[in-house]
């Protein structure tokens, strides 16, 4: 037997001692992907998972200038390659450069929603986060539509009514700051502590 084969060989097994465990590990701790444009950018997996007690394993992936039917596209690969137990989507800070009117901006978000939706996974909405520009009154539009539209659709959402445009923002008063980004971790892991 040359040495590559026993490096092999070796390969194998300790692959076939470790699979029961991964495996295990895999179904004992549920993978949450929080899917988002560029508010979520700063959020950090690795601590949410940490604060979480390891109940979920918890992956961030931002998709900076996204608008709502960028996004699907954008989440594709996560949806096939990493199959999430659940997934939070934050979406339609972009929407608004489109003029779109509030009402067809939260319909676009459920119905992406509902795309990513399969028998085995739980999608949750996030709602928009408060802004400091012209654009915060139509915040608040859009998070009543979508509020009403995920009871009809029977989807959870996560409000973020502990954000505030004025202490909580940039200077461009769009993107949070980092208390801001702390706040929204913290909803996000108060959800998944919360959630079955």
């Amino acid at each position: 037997e040359t040495t590559a084969q026993k490096v092999d060989s070796i390969k194998e097994s300790i692959e076939a001692t470790n699979a029961p465990n991964i495996e295990k590990y895999q179904k004992k701790n549920k993978t949450t992907f929080i899917l988002g444009d560029s508010i979520v950018k700063d959020l950090d997996g690795y601590l949410l998972t940490g604060s979480l007690q390891k109940k979920f394993i918890v992956k961030v992936r931002s998709f900076c200038s996204a608008t709502t039917e960028c996004m699907w596209d954008y989440c594709k690969p996560t949806l096939r390659k990493d199959d999430p137990s659940n997934i939070i989507l934050h979406t339609g800070t972009c929407d608004f450069k489109l003029e779109k009117e509030p009402e067809e901006i939260a319909e676009d978000i459920v119905k992406l929603a509902k795309s990513m939706k399969k028998k085995d996974n739980k999608i949750t909405i996030s709602k928009l986060i408060p802004r400091g520009d012209k654009f915060n009154d139509k915040v608040n539009d859009v998070n009543k539509k979508l509020e009403q539209l995920c009871i009809e659709s029977n989807i959870d959402i996560i409000s973020h009514n502990n954000i505030n445009n004025k202490r909580h923002l940039r200077r461009g008063k769009v993107h949070l700051n980092n208390t801001g980004t702390s706040i929204l971790a913290r909803n996000y892991k108060d959800y998944l502590l919360n959630c079955d």
